[in-house]
């Protein structure tokens, strides 16, 4: 007779992707002794016909896909806020690096200006340095504003990231841990 070929374990197995991992380790977790159990020796669910018991029983699953879909999605979209919030932030740090750079070329330029400027030449026009100066420092009020606004969005999306993490958390620990009573 030949091996079956279900248990032949040489060839190598292709990887699962991560959902994968996250599923099998899920059933593996969940208590489906337990559940079964407890339902074996639910009481209300003997008292009942097995149309309405059917029907209660779908209702309740019904309801926690929609929880659980849900609550996925709150995290998907928490994720993608964040994803883009941090992006926000990275730009505004780089407007940042350029304002700097900016100020202190204009900043050296109008220091060497000044410290070059002989009171008997009336040639030399030390306005349009100061304006370039200005105008670098409005630049840099301007992107520090830009940052500070994207740090709080990053913030509070992080916040609402964590917080779905959370409620997703709490509906699988709901799942896994066996009922009290």
């Amino acid at each position: 007779m030949y091996p079956r070929t279900d248990t032949y374990t040489d060839a190598p197995e292709a990887p699962l992707p991560d959902w994968a991992e996250e599923v099998e380790g899920f059933v593996r977790r969940t208590n489906l002794q337990h559940v079964l159990a407890k339902a074996e020796n639910d009481q209300s669910i003997d008292a009942m016909p097995l149309r309405p018991a059917l029907s209660t029983a779908r209702e309740t699953l019904d309801a926690r896909t929609r929880e659980w879909r849900a609550s996925a999605k709150a995290v998907e979209t928490a994720m993608r806020q964040l994803m883009t919030a941090e992006h926000t932030r990275g730009e505004a740090l780089k407007a940042l690096s350029r304002a700097q750079s900016e100020i202190e070329r204009t900043a050296s330029e109008l220091t060497s200006a000044l410290a070059s400027f002989d009171e008997r030449d009336e040639s030399k026009n030390i306005d349009p340095l100061f304006r370039l100066s200005d105008d670098a420092l409005e630049e840099l009020e301007r992107t520090t504003t830009e940052l500070s606004l994207a740090q709080m969005w990053c913030r509070s999306t992080w916040d609402a990231y964590v917080a779905a993490l959370a409620r997703e958390q709490l509906l699988r620990f709901e799942i896994q841990a066996p009922e009290l009573g």
